[in-house]
């Protein structure tokens, strides 16, 4: 369902309070994530012109705790359930709300992807700064580095988790 415009206000104030900043160059990224999260109507426009980003939220106490938002993409007649964001309120670390987000993610999100899927090569996926103490919490759940399709920058890792329901052709 589409999230309400007090949803949207408590989202980009969410990303406002905690976006993590790892070096320059996050530092720069993150202002274009802002920019495009400014404000409601701008996050509103953001999901409708990707058609395809979607934004789940947990909520506790009243408020946005946390945040998963994700895209599914197709390269190379791969399907990739990408994390673009995973956010959770300082406030509220520590209290597992990462891994509900996850297993939401995983639980209801991806097999509804593999079910419309027309690949039959299909990862969950994201990227992560080496800096970032979450790298560990992603690794526990299973993602890796892939053997090919390399992407490490020197800053970032692109991590994968294969969550294919058909064996994969050689």
């Amino acid at each position: 369902r589409e999230p309400s415009t007090p949803q949207l206000e408590a989202v980009c104030d969410l990303f406002r309070r905690t976006i993590p900043v790892f070096d320059r160059q996050s530092e720069s990224d993150n202002a274009e994530t802002l920019r495009l999260r400014r404000t409601p109507d701008d996050y509103r426009k953001l999901l409708e012109e990707s058609k395809s980003t979607l934004l789940l939220i947990c909520r506790e106490r009243e408020s946005i705790a946390g945040l998963l938002e994700w895209d599914p993409r197709n390269r190379d007649n791969v399907i990739l359930a990408y994390i673009t964001w995973m956010l959770v309120d300082q406030d509220m670390r520590g209290q597992g709300l990462s891994s509900k987000l996850h297993a939401h993610f995983e639980q209801d999100c991806v097999p509804e992807l593999i079910r419309k899927a027309k690949s039959e090569t299909i990862f969950q996926a994201l990227g992560v700064h080496l800096k970032n103490p979450a790298l560990q919490i992603y690794r526990k759940w299973g993602y890796t580095e892939p053997e090919t399709m390399q992407w490490n920058d020197g800053r970032k890792l692109f991590l994968i988790k294969d969550t294919n329901p058909r064996p994969l052709r050689p």
